[in-house]
């Protein structure tokens, strides 16, 4: 449970990161995000709900984790409405950290 939860904290902050430092976000539809994870290979892997508040409203999104098992390249998606995903952040050399880890 700790490991799961663990991993929840580090897909929810990747997004506030992402939000804040201003990287570059890309977006489109699921098909448009399906495209980009067929290049890579990527899998989904895991799958975390947010929660913020935006102009006195709270915000719910689901943030989608993909990953290729074989080359370890990684990407995080949250999407944004019905059929709107975002590309936050992805990259390289993705591992699990046990529970005796963390």
């Amino acid at each position: 449970m700790k490991f799961i939860m663990s991993m929840c904290s580090l897909i929810f902050s990747t997004a506030v990161l992402a939000q804040t430092s201003m990287l570059p976000v890309e977006c489109g539809t699921m098909q448009e995000l399906t495209k980009v994870l067929v290049e890579y290979d990527e899998k989904p892997f895991a799958i975390a709900t947010t929660q913020r508040e935006m102009k006195g409203n709270m915000i719910e999104n689901h943030v989608l984790f993909f990953v290729n098992a074989k080359t370890r390249s990684w990407t995080v998606a949250e999407k944004v409405s019905d059929n709107r995903y975002c590309v936050i952040t992805g990259g390289i050399n993705f591992s699990l950290i046990s529970e005796k880890g963390i």
